[in-house]
């Protein structure tokens, strides 16, 4: 990422120390959730960042012969391109029954100090990272939403009275980049498909108040395995916390989700995930409001959006909890009257199928907070400066001058070429062009810079493909407000591309 090596970009205010959890035999459970009685693997202090080094379970299942190496090397790659730690914990033969447990590798539990029983885990996603240079896509017999007629081969389970044992079909997909943007690549014969891809944790959840492990499958009230795409880097989630320290874990890694995951899994690949944990107090302004006396539900928001959830093992019943969600918040946090609410959102937001495999399934919602400007206020927070937002196509942009000024960078802004100087090098941008010049690499942007009252306007989300800059959203009463900080410097080795057979 630009701005990520030593400079003058590294203020004590945005550099954050990070603490790194590995997928070891020590660290992960196998297909089940943590319970009251589990031991943490780390302690941080609320607002720490973590990096999660995730891992698939893609060629660990015992349908896929529990031997990783094997596995990949159907499709072409390399033992050296296998992950070590799925090696390491195919050799540990972790506890694992295919006819009872989950299939995710779940790292964690991560104790949060300060965090208790009726309080609010704030997750903050501030970057992820492909680890490895493909990613599998699977269908199992009696899985998926055409369960029965994919896949289309025979094989053992095909019947349903021999539960447990399902033939799985894979599909390999290579991942690179293209003008700084990462792909995946599936071929058909000789024809190559290729899409952006979007990274993001499937599973994120806090520890329930119970006895018993639980499958990791189905989400519940405490998040969990919600399989939300919307949940990318800039997104914040929210989770009611039932046990002292919340218990926090990670897992099941995608590289892209198309939403409600038909085929039974996403494109499957192992992803470097940092995290911010914060323990919010119960009724801190910063705590979402839903309308009850107690946050007790997951919910989520991004730069563009609220995400009011609702998970139920039927889908009308999920639809119908995400509706009441959003009655709710728009009620409780931004003084609607009720039926104007609902109303809205009849006319306005898009009500979107998580995923329908996961036995309960998840349907959430996506409300435009660019319609409520006249009730919420946006702001983004760099060090110690306040730069103000505007929003257009439902985006917020921001003065390319102010962020380089709390950035302590020079630049300049002439015949509509602005210049600015980072740790990576000489960086260039125009107006109404995607393309953006970073030392010798050039990188691709989801929008464009505009033009304003305060000369060029950034896309706030295009500030960590420019800078380096992680920027998450909260909604804090009537402010929603941006906090930009940079990672702490690590080598972060690019994956290579294998020629996929």
């Amino acid at each position: 990422m630009a701005g990520a090596g030593s400079s003058e970009l590294e203020d004590a205010s945005l550099v954050r120390e990070e603490y790194v959890l590995s997928a070891e035999p020590e660290t992960v459970l196998w297909g089940r959730l943590p319970h009251r009685g589990s031991r943490a693997v780390l302690a941080v202090p609320s607002g720490s960042i973590v990096t999660f080094d995730t891992l698939s379970q893609e060629g660990l299942l015992e349908d896929q012969g529990g031997d990783p190496v094997r596995f990949f090397a159907r499709f072409g790659i390399s033992a050296a391109d296998v992950p070590e730690e799925a090696i390491a914990l195919a050799a540990a033969a972790l506890p694992h029954d295919v006819n009872l447990d989950g299939p995710h590798l779940i790292l964690g539990p991560v104790r949060v100090e300060g965090a208790g029983p009726g309080d609010v885990l704030k997750v903050e996603v501030l970057c992820l990272e492909p680890r490895s240079s493909y990613g599998i896509i699977s269908q199992r017999h009696g899985r998926g939403v055409l369960a029965g007629e994919f896949p289309e081969v025979s094989g053992p389970g095909r019947d349903a009275a021999c539960p447990g044992q399902y033939e799985a079909l894979s599909f390999c997909a290579s991942v690179g980049k293209r003008e700084g943007r990462w792909y995946g690549f599936m071929m058909d014969g000789g024809r190559e498909i290729h899409f952006p891809l979007h990274p993001f944790l499937g599973l994120m959840g806090v520890t329930p108040d119970t006895e018993d492990s639980w499958n990791s499958v189905p989400p519940a009230r405490i998040g969990g395995n919600m399989d939300i795409p919307e949940l990318g880097a800039g997104s914040t989630l929210y989770l009611p916390v039932e046990v002292e320290g919340a218990g926090f874990y990670a897992g099941d890694p995608h590289l892209r989700q198309g939403c409600g995951e038909v085929a039974l899994t996403a494109l499957e690949g192992s992803l470097r995930a940092t995290l911010r944990l914060t323990a919010i107090p119960q009724g801190s302004i910063a705590v979402p409001r839903l309308g009850g006396k107690t946050f007790a539900f997951p919910f989520a928001e991004t730069e563009r959006h609220w995400i009011p959830i609702g998970l139920h093992e039927d889908l009308d019943e999920a639809l119908k909890m995400s509706v009441r969600a959003s009655v709710a918040f728009l009620s409780a946090q931004l003084g609607l009257d009720r039926g104007r609410a609902y109303a809205y959102l009849s006319a306005a937001v898009d009500y979107i199928v998580s995923q329908a495999v996961d036995r309960t399934k998840g349907i959430h919602a996506l409300v435009p907070k660019a319609d409520f400007l006249d009730c919420v206020r946006p702001e983004l927070e760099i060090g110690k400066e306040f730069l103000p937002v505007e929003t257009r196509n439902g985006a917020f942009f921001v003065p390319a001058r102010r962020v380089c000024a709390a950035l302590g960078l020079r630049c300049s802004w002439n015949k509509g070429l602005f210049r600015t100087e980072s740790p990576a090098g000489m960086i260039l941008m125009r107006a109404d062009s995607r393309r953006c010049d970073i030392g010798r690499e050039r990188v691709s942007l989801d929008m464009a810079p505009g033009e304003g009252g305060e000369g060029l306007m950034l896309p706030a989300a295009a500030l960590r493909s420019i800078f380096g800059l992680c920027v998450n959203w909260s909604t804090e009463g009537r402010r929603i407000v941006g906090r930009a900080c940079l990672l702490p410097p690590s080598d972060r080795p690019r994956p290579r591309r294998p020629q996929l057979s």
